[in-house]
């Protein structure tokens, strides 16, 4: 593996001999064999451990085996501890995404104070083929299916050459102990389901489907460089910029053969996923007035133009909207909306997790947002209406409790306080024809 290792570097010219690098080490077997890597091969490297308060003890003694390994090495070693569910509360977020919003924030922060070159993360071949399956499940372009860069800025992972089998074989022939993350195991998570479930049955159907997945991973990541290469020049005639606002002019757009296509690269980077740009591309000749939204910026089609502009942060503080062609989320949590016709057979789910609406009530975009002091909702099953806060007074909802809750609304109604109970208005009746499905994951 050494000289995979070595070779892998040079070939994508990540760092050189001389360069001081930034380790990410969580402990796990990844992590150790790429630091062992780097002291047997003697590069200068910095060890970097974040601590993020979410196991316990595991987490605990995560930090004490690496700063006991990187002394070993002789390394310099920091290590920084977070109180990531505060954070991902305060800041609207879901764990997993406050937990990398700490980290590479930490991360470059050491890379300035330390003047290094590069932050090296164990990222490897298995990883690589699960975010293929994540995106390709959640819905994406050629950008989404090509895989993890091997260098991203200042971001470089000399281990995605690698697969998971190669790296543990590689552990046990030199004795490398590891730190085991118990949440790996757990079937909740989608990477997880894929890693357990999906692999070994692809691996059944046809053997060696991984490599020919890695193999595909490359075919697509060279066609995504060849397409902006080809598209570069029709893009730039076709905006335009003005301030913190894009202008995409219609008549061009839709005189192209590709028009669609071009569409896609120029939106998909402002968060504008395949179901929404579907939608926009078919009310491109419609009337204007057509709002979108994605996590940070909204667009609207106005007489011979696409406008995208962003979101007023300050205004629009900790507020999320679910555009009508969004099937998943992943902020400020993960949840999946799925829209179905409704079949009086059907069971409603009596699951905290799950929520089940007339569709034909519910109006776009929903809104997530935290509650305020005066909001008011139906509860299911009542006639009146009720002051959130009471409600939470009666449910005997505490205030650390209250201070998490999130609800999602409906042309400034109240749809769903998520997790605890929906608004009477939107219920499913003898009369439903189309449901709406929000669950949480």
């Amino acid at each position: 593996m050494k000289e995979q290792f070595i070779n892998f570097i040079i070939n994508n010219n990540l760092f050189s001999k001389e360069d001081t690098i930034i380790v990410a080490v969580s402990g796990g077997i990844d992590s150790c064999i790429l630091l062992n890597l780097f002291y047997n091969l003697k590069y200068k490297c910095v060890v970097v451990h974040c601590n993020f308060s979410l196991r316990n003890e595991e987490s605990d003694n995560d930090e004490k085996f690496v700063i006991k390994l990187a002394t070993k090495y002789k390394y310099e070693i920091i290590v920084k501890k977070f109180e990531t569910t505060k954070y991902a509360e305060e800041n609207g977020l879901s764990i997993q995404m406050a937990a990398r919003e700490l980290r590479y924030t930490f991360f470059e922060e050491i890379r300035q104070k330390y003047n290094c070159k590069v932050i090296a993360t164990a990222h490897h071949a298995d990883d690589n083929i699960e975010t293929f399956f994540i995106n390709l499940i959640r819905g994406t372009g050629l950008k989404g299916i090509s895989g993890i860069p091997v260098k991203n800025g200042r971001i470089v992972r000399p281990l995605l050459f690698a697969t998971r089998d190669e790296i543990y074989t590689y552990a046990k022939l030199n004795n490398i102990e590891w730190c085991e993350d118990s949440s790996n195991k757990s079937l909740k998570y989608m990477r997880n389901k894929i890693r357990h479930n999906l692999m070994p049955l692809l691996e059944e159907i046809k053997p060696d489907s991984q490599k020919t997945i890695l193999r595909n991973i490359e075919h697509f990541r060279n066609t995504e460089i060849l397409l902006k290469e080809i598209l570069k020049d029709t893009i730039e005639k076709i905006i335009r910029h003005k301030n913190d606002t894009i202008y995409i002019a219609l008549k061009e757009l839709t005189l192209s053969n590709s028009g669609k296509t071009i569409l896609y690269e120029i939106i998909n980077p402002y968060g504008f996923n395949p179901k929404q740009i579907n939608k926009i591309w078919e009310t491109i000749n419609s009337l204007s007035g057509k709002m979108f939204y994605s996590k940070n910026y909204y667009l609207n089609k106005d007489r011979e133009q696409i406008i995208i502009s962003p979101i007023n942060k300050e205004n629009n503080k900790f507020k999320y909207y679910i555009d009508i062609e969004q099937d998943w989320i992943s902020e400020p949590f993960e949840m999946s909306i799925e829209k179905m016709t409704w079949d009086a057979n059907q069971k409603i789910f009596k699951d905290k997790n799950i929520a089940m609406f007339d569709a034909d009530n519910i109006e776009f975009p929903l809104v997530i947002r935290r509650w305020n002091f005066g909001d008011y909702f139906q509860p299911y099953g009542m006639k009146g209406f009720k002051k959130l806060s009471d409600y939470f007074i009666d449910e005997k909802i505490s205030v650390i409790e209250k201070e998490k809750i999130w609800i999602i609304e409906s042309s400034n109604k109240i749809v769903w306080i998520i997790g605890q109970r929906i608004d009477d208005r939107f219920k499913i009746t003898n009369n439903t024809k189309n449901i709406l499905v929000l669950q949480l994951y």
